[in-house]
């Protein structure tokens, strides 16, 4: 009953095996297709991927459909006889033209495609012809318009023009980029007709032609007629110039004069002027009408008459009916609103250039557009930079109107930290003071202090006060014992806060005396007794900056002497290749004189980027002095952020300031730079529809925050491009490549994830296989018949034979082959 048992149990893992396995044998396979993106893109060709993933036929015919708009092609077939990519080049392709292609099979008549990809065939070079600009009596401007570069990297641009003996080429010019080019022709004869044509050739034997322009030279000696300028509500100055061969001038009997008229039928002139070189001539007008179109051409007089051009001017009709500001208090560099209207009184639309006027002081000029006897509101925004009353005006051609009520400018409100008025063991007395209330009624003080070297956004504060008042004030606060703390004095109004320097104390059972004092005095020196007054930062003028560890003989207070640094400029800018001088400046704000002071540079800079003059300086007691240092760093250099840190070291301590250098790149680096940027944002492109594709299957919530993250990086990058500041672009593409190399790793992780179950589901089926055979192997045999030997007692059959048997069943099922082996009797 057991064997019985056991050979059934058999038989249905042999059937769970086989039919798990059969897919895999004999898998009901369809031929599918998948097109690959286009390649090899030019004007006129392209190579059209396609891929064919599986094929359930002997061969099948694999070829390419594409498309125009509607108009539709296919590609030459080709016989596949595998699953295999394949490929075929398209020829005679429109040039910058939009197209559409697929892959696709044809098993048996029946069609199996892959998705439909675009591509655009690249543009091939033109250019079109453009009319001659500075035609003079003997030389003439040609100009040609480069509209398409196509994918070249450059065209070479060229002229060519006729003359009396036929056709002309200028010199061949290499152009790099769409836009015009020009070319000037000396030597021509003047009244003369001239014919051009702007080329461009690329390649070999390749070339564009632009269509033929024709321009007529100027007589040997002519006039131009110039706008007018000054144009006022009643005159005017008009101008024109006198040009031409200047030996004829000075030769010819040369008079120039203007006529001008306001009626087509009432020619006027001016007084004729007498000319020798050829130079702007002007003339003005008087007693116009206000809101008036006049016309006027400049003229000359020489072996007959020749003619400027006809221009026009038109006199303003105008008035301002006010001026207001819209606030009647404000800060310092506070931008305020000014406000005026002007009227059109004329019956022509004209352009005003409003002025304002802060105290008599131009501060802004605007524009506009005022139709014919209508009326325009004209605002602008400007700040003041220190305080007091001011008059507002705003001005056009001369008539302005003013603001009634003077504008009152304040000071900000300011606070600054001032020196403790008491210190023990674990509490001081703080002190600071409201220098400046503004247009306040009243402030809100107190102190931030923390622990030095705690980041300032975690300092404790202290008691919050009213005041109304610029005095004093001051406020305790408790301490640790033998630790170093800073402190500041806050001021806050609204929603706007000031804050004093930072300064710096210990707690300390040896009381001081006068900390104010600029020499240092501090700390009480009595018998034998030896202070340290404590480091504090450089920006607290009020303290001793130097370790002290001794008393100065014939003082009551602990004091040496000390430096402090400041430089100019925090970021110093630097091209590649050029250099950039900037001053550092050494205080001694102590009591004793220094001599032989030497600054010393650190950072990411080497030595020879730079040059230190002088040597050393010496700097007598509470005065100033500078080092000049001269950055050159070489070409090559990569662009970034370096930074600096300029050192003068003392006898017991150094002082020092940290800065950087921005080094900035050359034209050729510029345009890497532009092209990395566009790079990496195609990048983003195909990782946000990789992403998309994933998200159907598994959570990438946190890739798409990433993702979002990479496009804010590359569209300040973007904006630094735009103002041209590629030091900071650089330094955001260098964030980009280290975000963008996260993600892809997260992706690649969470693909294989993905990837495992059927890597679970295969090992499964195998411990099935495995487990089946095992179990058949370890159940005790029956007792069975053979031809040859009769019965058999149980055990007879070894492992061996069962597995041989075992296997010989599964071949007959898979493979149709016969059975090797015994076979049992139930």
């Amino acid at each position: 009953m057991k064997d019985k048992f056991g050979y059934i149990l058999s038989i249905i893992c042999l059937f769970i095996a086989v039919g798990l396995l059969s897919p895999m044998v004999y898998s009901d396979t369809k031929t599918t297709v998948s097109t690959i993106e286009a390649a090899d893109i030019s004007y006129t060709n392209a190579t059209f991927h396609g891929e064919i993933t599986a094929i359930d036929s002997d061969v099948v015919d694999a070829f390419f459909r594409y498309e125009e708009e509607e108009d539709e092609s296919e590609t030459e077939p080709i016989e596949m006889e595998s699953a295999l990519g394949y490929n075929t080049t398209v020829v005679d392709l429109k040039p910058r033209t939009d197209y559409e292609f697929k892959a696709v099979v044809n098993c048996s008549g029946e069609e199996k495609t892959g998705d439909w990809k675009e591509f655009s065939t690249e543009s091939h070079p033109s250019v079109v012809t453009k009319d001659a600009r500075d035609v003079k009596h003997d030389s003439a401007v040609l100009r040609g318009n480069l509209t398409n570069i196509g994918a070249e990297e450059d065209v070479n641009a060229y002229f060519n023009w006729t003359d009396d003996e036929g056709w002309n080429q200028t010199e061949l010019q290499t152009v790099e980029e769409e836009g015009i080019f020009t070319e000037e022709i000396p030597g021509l004869n003047h009244n003369s007709t001239y014919e051009f044509e702007a080329l461009v050739e690329w390649g070999e034997d390749n070339k564009s032609e632009g269509g033929t322009v024709k321009f007529e030279t100027r007589p040997q000696i002519y006039v131009k007629t110039l706008e007018a300028e000054e144009i006022f509500t009643d005159s005017a100055v008009l101008r024109g110039e006198l040009l031409g061969d200047e030996d004829k001038i000075d030769e010819k009997n040369v008079s120039v004069m203007f006529y001008w008229t306001r009626d087509a039928d009432d020619w006027k002139q001016t007084d004729e002027i007498d000319m020798d070189s050829a130079v702007i001539f002007e003339e003005e007008l008087t007693d116009l009408d206000p809101g008036t179109e006049y016309e006027f051409e400049a003229d000359l007089t020489v072996d007959g008459k020749s003619y400027g051009t006809e221009t026009f001017l038109t006199t303003p009709e105008f008035n301002l009916t006010y001026v207001e500001v819209d606030e009647e208090e404000v800060y310092v560099d506070e931008e305020f609103g000014i406000e005026t209207e002007i009227e059109n009184l004329g019956e022509i639309e004209y352009e005003y250039e409003v002025r304002f006027y802060v105290d008599g002081n131009e501060k802004d000029t605007v524009a506009v557009n005022v139709s014919e006897e209508s009326t325009e509101t004209v605002e602008t925004e400007i700040s003041v930079g220190s305080s007091g009353t001011y008059d507002i005006e705003a001005k056009v051609l001369g008539e302005s109107i003013e603001e009634e009520d003077a504008l009152e400018v304040y000071d900000r409100p300011e606070v600054e930290t001032m020196s403790p008025t008491e210190v023990g063991s674990n509490y001081a007395v703080l002190k600071g003071e409201i220098l400046e209330m503004g247009m306040e009624d009243d402030v809100t003080v107190f102190f931030r202090y923390g622990e030095e070297g705690t980041r300032k956004g975690l300092w404790a504060e202290s008691t919050k006060q009213e005041m109304d008042e610029e005095e004093e004030f001051s406020q305790e606060v408790s301490l640790d014992e033998e630790k170093e703390y800073e402190y500041k004095a806050v001021l806050e109004w609204n929603d706007n806060e000031d804050t004093g320097h930072v300064f710096s104390l210990e707690p300390d059972a040896c009381e001081y005396m006068d900390w104010e004092n600029r020499t240092c005095g501090g700390w009480e020196c009595g018998n034998d007794e030896i202070h340290q007054a404590k480091r504090v930062t450089l920006d607290s003028p009020s303290f001793c900056p130097s370790k002290l560890n001794r008393c100065i003989d014939g003082e009551g207070y602990c004091g040496m002497a000390d430096v402090e640094l400041e430089k100019e400029k925090m970021i110093v800018n630097i091209t590649q290749g050029k250099q950039e001088t900037n001053n550092i400046t050494v205080e001694n704000t102590g009591t004793v004189d220094l001599e032989d002071l030497e600054l010393t540079v650190e950072g990411a800079i080497p030595e020879e980027w730079y040059d230190i003059e002088p040597s050393s300086i010496d700097i007598d007691q509470l005065d100033t002095s500078d080092f000049q240092i001269t950055l050159f760093p070489e070409e090559g250099t990569p662009v970034g952020k370096y930074s600096i840190v300029y050192t003068v070291n003392l006898e017991d301590g150094t002082a020092s300031v940290e800065g950087e250098v921005w080094i900035h790149p050359l034209e050729d680096e510029i345009e890497e730079i532009e092209i990395r940027q566009k790079v990496f944002e195609e990048d983003v492109t195909e990782l946000r529809n990789r992403v998309d594709k994933l998200a159907a299957e598994a959570d990438v919530g946190y890739i798409e925050v990433e993702i979002s993250n990479l496009e804010d990086l590359l569209m300040e990058a973007r904006n630094h491009v735009d103002e041209e500041n590629y030091v900071i672009t650089h330094e955001r593409l260098m964030e980009a490549e280290l975000l963008m190399t996260e993600i892809k790793e997260d992706m690649e992780r969470i693909e294989e994830e993905m990837a495992m179950p059927w890597l679970w589901i295969g090992s499964g089926i195998l411990a099935i296989i495995v487990g089946a055979l095992l179990v058949y192997m370890l159940l005790p045999p029956a007792e069975g018949y053979s031809p040859t030997k009769g019965y058999s007692s149980p055990g007879h059959i070894s492992p061996k034979e069962k597995i041989k048997e075992f296997s010989g069943k599964i071949k007959k099922r898979i493979f149709g082959e016969e059975e090797e082996g015994y076979r049992y009797s139930g």
